[in-house]
């Protein structure tokens, strides 16, 4: 038996990381994307074009085209940190959710062995892969909610 749990946690996995578009949120995750990179796991982050430019050299990306246009936003306004004001903000919370389609497709086409996902989409969960929901919230915040 334990030969079999060594065997088993040494194959590397195909690991899809979705943060949500705030630095608040993605930091977090990358951070805990670089540790399962270091273990030698297979890390792809999915994101978007403009947030893509901000993350590290040493991990694989995956962009969606951001629809800015459908919620209104100006193109390349696709992270949270740049809303000057709340309606920008939840138009950025907005075209997020609408990428939802492309991922689902992705993840049909090239399924991972796991997906971790920011738990802002929490409908990742029913893509018919196993996933992670992460919170970047203390766990204090998660018992006053």
């Amino acid at each position: 038996m334990e030969n079999q749990l060594e065997m088993e946690g040494s194959e590397a996995l195909k690991m899809y990381v979705l943060p949500f578009p705030s630095p608040g949120h993605t930091i977090p995750l990358i951070n805990l994307a670089q540790i399962l990179a270091l273990k030698g796991h297979h890390i792809t982050i999915l994101t978007t074009p403009s947030n893509a430019q901000v993350l590290p050299n040493n991990l694989n990306v995956h962009t969606f085209d951001f629809p800015s246009d459908q919620v209104g936003l100006p193109s390349g306004l696709e992270n949270a940190a740049s809303a000057g004001d709340s309606v920008t903000a939840h138009k950025i919370l907005k075209a997020a959710l609408l990428l939802k389609p492309q991922i689902e497709t992705l993840v049909q086409q090239n399924p991972p062995h796991v997906l971790i996902s920011d738990f802002m989409f929490r409908w990742s969960s029913k893509l018919g892969v196993p996933t992670l929901l992460f919170t970047p919230m203390p766990i204090f915040v998660d018992c006053v909610f």
